[in-house]
């Protein structure tokens, strides 16, 4: 059987507030099993920041890193 190969969402978010929530939350959406996202937040003041830490993503098999440019 063939392994899907790993695909790596990456988010560049500065002050996007809903904008993340509502692409993150697409995201739960997402049926293939091997993906990876990646929010790269560049100093964002508005709370944002900690939107992708907050929200749960069901599969245990996807991983999330937070990167945050202060």
């Amino acid at each position: 059987m063939l392994k899907k190969p790993l695909v790596s969402v990456i988010i560049v978010n500065w002050n996007g507030g809903d904008v993340m929530l509502q692409c993150l939350e697409s995201l739960i959406k997402v049926d293939y099993s091997n993906w990876e996202l990646i929010v790269v937040d560049n100093g964002s003041t508005d709370g944002s920041e900690n939107t992708a830490a907050n929200l749960k993503f069901t599969r245990s098999t996807n991983s999330r890193r937070a990167i945050s440019n202060f």
